[in-house]
């Protein structure tokens, strides 16, 4: 297990998360969505929240270069774990939450949901804000919340 980290408070990260997605608001294409995700990973970074890891690349539950191929790129992911560098291998008992952002009208597939269990080793609790989706206001998030996981510390 790699070193544990100080983090912000997982109340504190999802606030930040959500309020940088309702400030970007909808995206029309999946270009502008994709403009709105490097925005939001700007956004986040800037606030110098301790413990939070934006577009980690993970595969076969461990910390690969951004991008790379067969892996699964998460948004937002909180650890008390250091999750920096490629190499670190995810001990899911240490991850506080994970965070998708969607811009557009279409929420979290299935596909995505098995895909981040499969990268966090953990089943997860999602929950998606109602504020995108063709009306006003912003991108929909989604997060495991620690109180949620199925394993239990011995």
């Amino acid at each position: 297990i790699e070193k544990t980290v100080a983090v912000s408070k997982t109340g504190d990260v999802a606030k930040s998360v959500q309020k940088i997605a309702d400030k970007l608001g909808h995206a029309e294409t999946a270009v502008e969505g994709t403009l709105k995700h490097s925005k939001a990973e700007k956004l986040l970074r800037e606030q110098g929240l301790k413990g939070v890891y934006t577009e980690v690349s993970i595969k076969g539950g461990e910390v690969v270069q951004r991008g790379a191929a067969g892996s699964t790129r998460l948004d937002v992911i909180h650890s008390l774990q250091d999750l920096s560098k490629p190499g670190t291998k995810v001990d899911p008992l240490q991850v506080l939450g994970v965070y998708d952002y969607k811009f557009g009208k279409s929420g979290i597939t299935s596909a995505e949901k098995i895909a981040i269990k499969r990268a966090t080793g953990q089943d997860v609790k999602v929950i998606q804000s109602s504020s995108s989706g063709g009306g006003s206001g912003g991108g929909r998030i989604f997060s495991k919340i620690k109180s949620f996981f199925t394993k239990k510390k011995k």
